[in-house]
């Protein structure tokens, strides 16, 4: 890294890796917004640490639970790498931002991993006519619900993508 702008790049992929890890439903990884015929609307959404949280109409969190040990893997992966960037970017190594953006696309890849084999949320999208534990909608007789992969999903392959492009050299 020669320039001192390609630290900042290394940094700001960085500090883009840990936002993706606040544990807030703005940056969750997944979510499910259910709005029922009956009753208020609520929302299911997942972190990177593998916390699984119910949020009522009223925003207060009504229930948090631990998924699968894998999910977990997706936390430390992105801590890691953004950590690794952070480091990169002081110490002006190519090498370092190379390692701290492969963990960085790690987590999400790690992430998709343990949603697929997560045998609740297959069964919970088939009830709805769904194959599909990472898009998708039912609009019918129980009401609207709508599930997706959220902010802090793409936010590592953003921080990634920062930190390869980190790595080019000024000439």
């Amino acid at each position: 890294m020669a320039s001192n702008m390609n630290k900042v790049i290394a940094v700001l992929a960085g500090v883009v890796g840990i936002i993706a890890i606040i544990p807030v439903e703005v940056l969750s990884w997944w979510k499910a917004d259910i709005d029922p015929i009956l009753g208020n609307s609520f929302s299911h959404y997942i972190d990177a640490f593998a916390q699984y949280y119910t949020e009522n109409a009223f925003n207060s969190v009504v229930a948090k639970s631990k998924l699968d040990d894998l999910y977990l893997g997706v936390g430390i992966a992105v801590i890691a790498g953004a950590a690794i960037l952070v480091l990169a970017g002081i110490k002006a190594s190519k090498a370092a931002a190379l390692l701290g953006s492969i963990l960085l696309l790690a987590g999400p890849i790690m992430f998709l991993i343990a949603h697929n084999g997560n045998d609740d949320l297959s069964t919970y999208a088939s009830w709805f006519g769904s194959e599909n534990v990472f898009f998708g909608s039912y609009d019918g007789s129980l009401g609207k619900i709508a599930w997706y992969l959220n902010l802090g999903f793409f936010l590592p392959i953003i921080g990634a993508l920062i930190g390869f492009l980190s790595m080019k050299s000024n000439k």
